[in-house]
């Protein structure tokens, strides 16, 4: 029998790298043998039984240990929400650079949302970006009525929130509530899904307001008090604005002729700042499901 198995693995290997004739395979029955060799010496006669390959399945030995690690099985893929106006869903945005460095340092996620949009220089389309909303309430085209059923459709593990350049376009008014807003928007999407991790960050710079602004200074405050709380360790802040400009933020590169939209460009840098604290949300997710 160790005979008949050896000859079977040789054959097999010759197959594989091509040692084989394909003519010698001959299409017959399991129990009918194409071809029989008898290699003999002086003191042992060994018989050789060659199947056709087609007709055996060789099923490789596990070592006894052997150990399937239980992350591959319990953890699916990671679901990540971009999540806010047109500063996620434009083509020049950070989605496409930062699919793209998660990818490179082997950090396995899915973009999830209703919205498909093809990103600049490629990446995972979906996304939960809508051109024109604010915060919300008091407008139909806004987040907080919305993000209800986008949240329980998409099933996100971390969302990368996003938004109130449209509510500083608007009046005082507008203006002044957009922190109250934010917070308000936040609470509801923890209320919903309480285990998501929500990455809070500043809104990219523009030519339209200037650094200092006072309402996106509010706004952006309003962001990094919820995520440096420490009351809840599943809301993070990126301090994005500060990281631009590390980065050698330039409004003639950065900025489109609207003054509001990043370039692709500026969508680069963008991703850049929110990198670190997005890979902290994805370990932090993947260790609240025990993965």
């Amino acid at each position: 029998m160790a005979a008949f198995a050896a000859g079977l693995v040789l054959f097999m290997v010759a197959d594989t790298i091509g040692l084989v004739s394909k003519d010698s395979a001959v299409s017959s029955p399991v129990s009918s043998p194409v071809s029989t060799t008898t290699v003999s010496t002086t003191a042992v006669s060994t018989t050789t039984v060659v199947f056709p390959v087609a007709t055996i399945v060789v099923e490789p030995e596990q070592p006894d240990d052997f150990i399937v690690e239980p992350a591959i099985k319990k953890c699916p893929q990671l679901r990540v929400m971009p999540f806010g106006d047109s500063l996620t869903s434009l083509p020049e945005s950070y989605r496409g650079p930062l699919f793209r460095a998660l990818f490179t340092q082997n950090v396995n996620v899915d973009f999830v949302g209703s919205v498909k949009t093809k990103p600049a220089g490629g990446g995972d389309p979906n996304h939960e970006g809508h051109s024109g909303f604010t915060i919300g309430p008091g407008v139909s085209a806004n987040l907080l009525d919305n993000v209800g059923r986008w949240i329980v459709e998409a099933k996100p593990d971390v969302i990368i929130l996003t938004i109130g350049t449209n509510d500083l376009a608007g009046n005082s008014d507008l203006q002044s509530a957009a922190p109250g807003k934010y917070r308000a928007l936040v609470e509801k999407i923890q209320n919903i899904a309480p285990n998501v991790v929500i990455v809070l960050n500043d809104l990219p710079p523009t030519t339209t307001y200037k650094r200092g602004f006072a309402p996106q200074v509010a706004l952006d405050a309003a962001a990094k008090a919820l995520g440096t709380a420490r009351t809840d360790d599943l809301l993070l802040y990126a301090a994005t604005r500060d990281e631009f400009d590390r980065l050698g933020y330039d409004p003639k590169v950065d900025i489109q002729n609207d003054r509001i939209h990043l370039t692709v460009e500026g969508g680069k840098k963008f991703a850049l700042a929110l990198l670190p604290t997005v890979r902290d949300a994805i370990v932090l997710s993947k260790t609240k499901r025990s993965c």
